[in-house]
């Protein structure tokens, strides 16, 4: 079986798993009376922070919607938030593959659209459950209050088990479609956003404990939520800048040496496919990339009369 297709099984049997889960469970929706207004406009900034995703490279991105999913699970009981976390996750899904094909004209498979649907619903899903599984046994919950250190710290591990339970399945995924080690690829791709995730899940948290009081509070918590965003934005735009500036430098010297014109280039093309070929994240393909385009970058002090070899 090639990796491609088990990444495809796991992603699908994550998706099935969650809906036989949902079904199987359905009666304890029904069980607590729904507040409508709450869970309405909790949807409503979801849906609005969903749509302004931050790509950090080809396979890792930032939500917003990660804090109003986390004050989802503090404000609603647990079958009920993590109902409306996953059935909003696969309707994002679903939106955004509905805009891929306006925009570009191409109609991916079927198929492919649906396991995504359903893999990133399940997953969303389980880790919403699971979060709101670790509140309830702690007793913890917007409406209740904090009360003792030990509720605070029932808070924090609520939080660390709804984002590792979503990290971790998405890196699993990735790691069966490309032999890797699924530690390694959590760990590495998160490691450049794990402050603002911690920071979107104290506005999360902040937002909850708020609309206890006044119900509108969680549709301006998008507010603080999208300064993070920026925030995050400017940090990795410098980070892209900076390597940009290197790239250019590197070129600088190649057009300087007639000799080894486009070496770089080539060196980069070349690294970029090894790297692929040898199952590299694409945080580490993009290093590869960027230390084969400067590897020569130490010529650009080197004198003219030197560098251009006139002797020869």
């Amino acid at each position: 079986m090639s990796p491609r297709r088990r990444s495809e099984l796991f992603r699908l049997a994550v998706g099935l798993a969650a809906i036989g889960t949902l079904a199987a469970n359905a009666g304890r929706l029904a069980i607590e009376p729904a507040d409508w207004w709450l869970i309405v406009s909790i949807a409503a900034t979801a849906i609005l922070a969903l749509e302004f995703p931050l790509h950090i490279n080809i396979s890792a991105k930032v939500s917003v919607a990660s804090a109003v999913f986390f004050a989802a699970v503090l404000l609603l009981p647990a079958w009920q938030a993590a109902a409306l976390v996953g059935g909003l996750q696969a309707v994002d899904i679903g939106l955004a593959a509905i805009r891929k094909v306006r925009t570009t004209r191409e109609r991916p498979p079927l198929r492919a659209i649906g396991i995504n649907i359903v893999f990133n619903g399940g997953q969303a899903y389980f880790a919403a459950l699971a979060a709101g599984a670790m509140l309830s046994l702690g007793g913890v919950s917007a409406r209740s209050g904090l009360s003792s250190a030990e509720h605070a710290l029932v808070l924090v591990a609520a939080a660390v088990v709804m984002y590792a339970t979503n990290v971790f399945m998405v890196a699993l995924a990735v790691a069966l479609a490309t032999a890797r080690n699924p530690l390694a690829l959590f760990f590495d791709t998160q490691r450049l956003v794990y402050v603002q995730f911690a920071s979107l899940y104290l506005v999360g948290a902040l937002a909850a404990f708020g609309a206890v009081r006044w119900p509108w509070i969680p549709v301006f918590s998008i507010i603080p939520g999208v300064l993070l965003y920026h925030s995050l934005k400017q940090r990795i735009e410098l980070r892209q800048d900076g390597m940009r500036a290197m790239e250019r430098m590197a070129d600088e010297v190649d057009r300087r040496d007639p000799y080894t014109f486009q070496h770089s280039q080539r060196v980069a093309i070349y690294a970029h496919a090894i790297a692929r070929k040898l199952g590299f994240t694409a945080a580490e393909i993009d290093i590869v990339e960027l230390a084969a385009k400067v590897h020569d970058i130490g010529k650009i002090r080197i004198p003219d009369s030197v560098l251009l070899k006139p002797a020869k």
